[in-house]
């Protein structure tokens, strides 16, 4: 893997959102960054870099823009279950201030670098949206629970 100077990250970029126009609703498909950057933008005939330093244009380019815009109802469904928890007093305030700086680093993160991603522990980007969809608790919960202990009274 090639490291990227900051300064180099803005040709980097440029050249990966020339790429995206091309792929920019089925993606270019997922692992394929090196070999799409190596030979559209470097015209090279081996892999160079292995991502574009950007989460957000990383997924543009692997998954196209659907994609994107899928993580970022993600993250936005998240802030939200993390807002419900502190109205409803759900979760403790620790475990909530700890999910919430877990979500905030990894959308700042993921503006000058997109490494998690690019690696076999991509999976772990999603640990902050189930913790905080968990903290958020149950919306219909209660309804349901009432639902099914009349169930089970009616069985018995």
């Amino acid at each position: 893997m090639v490291l990227v100077s900051p300064g180099g990250w803005r040709s980097l970029w440029h050249g990966a959102v020339g790429v995206i126009g091309d792929y920019r609703f089925t993606g270019a498909g997922l692992g394929s960054t090196t070999m799409v950057l190596s030979t559209y933008v470097y015209l090279l005939h081996g892999g160079y870099i292995s991502n574009v330093h950007n989460i957000y244009l990383a997924l543009a380019l692997e998954q196209g823009l659907p994609g994107l815009i899928a993580f970022l109802f993600l993250m936005l469904t998240a802030g939200a279950a993390l807002v419900r928890a502190a109205r409803r007093g759900v979760a403790p305030l620790p475990i909530q201030g700890a999910i919430a700086a877990a979500l905030v680093a990894l959308l700042a993160h993921g503006l000058v670098d997109a490494a998690l991603y690019a690696s076999r522990l991509a999976p772990l980007i999603f640990v902050p949206v189930g913790l905080a969809w968990a903290a958020g608790g149950r919306v219909h919960g209660r309804t349901l629970e009432a639902k099914g202990r009349r169930l089970l009274l009616a069985m018995t």
